[in-house]
């Protein structure tokens, strides 16, 4: 017979630790995520800097590139490169890290169709009324709601993806241990 008797006995701590895990990384991988695609996207679309397209191709690179490859990385750049600058094998900050390099590609072409609807000249208004790069794209991204929209969906989809990957994992650690 079917009962629930089974789910006394499970490690709730493991659990508890497992779903703020979740929810820390739900929260900040959509944030630093977006707010890395904007400074990428005002670069490749507003500035006139020469070789503005590596951003572009950085930015679009982990796309390209499987996940695996980036567990694989990651592994690897925290156990040799800086564990003895940043202490960041085995903690929550480098499976940050890793999420966010992983969404970037995603997050950097929604803010690009966002920020190419808005004309140079409302930037150039903005200069022109002696607002700062930063005033320009906090007043631009604010005050329309084109782009939040673009910010929003973002932040949506980011953050039930890293809702499902995360959640794979958990249930993997806490079946490993009952």
């Amino acid at each position: 017979s079917a009962s629930l008797v089974q789910y006394s006995s499970l490690p709730w701590h493991i659990v508890g630790e497992g779903v703020s895990n979740t929810v820390i990384l739900m929260l900040l991988t959509p944030t630093v995520a977006l707010a890395l695609a904007i400074c990428f996207s005002w670069i490749v679309l507003r500035s006139k800097l020469p070789g503005r397209g590596w951003f572009d191709f950085i930015a679009f690179l982990p796309h390209a590139v499987p996940n695996v490859v980036f567990g694989v990385g990651t592994l690897l750049l925290a156990s040799y490169v800086i564990e003895a600058v940043v202490p960041a094998y085995g903690t929550l900050w480098i499976l940050l890290v890793a999420f966010i390099v992983g969404r970037i590609s995603y997050a950097t072409r929604m803010t690009n169709s966002g920020l190419i609807q808005f004309h140079r000249e409302l930037e150039e208004c903005g200069h022109v009324s002696g607002a700062s790069t930063f005033g320009v794209l906090r007043q631009t991204r604010g005050v329309t709601r084109l782009d939040r929209r673009d910010d929003a969906s973002v932040q949506r989809l980011a953050a039930l993806a890293q809702h499902a990957g995360v959640g794979d994992f958990v249930r993997q650690r806490v079946f490993e241990r009952v």
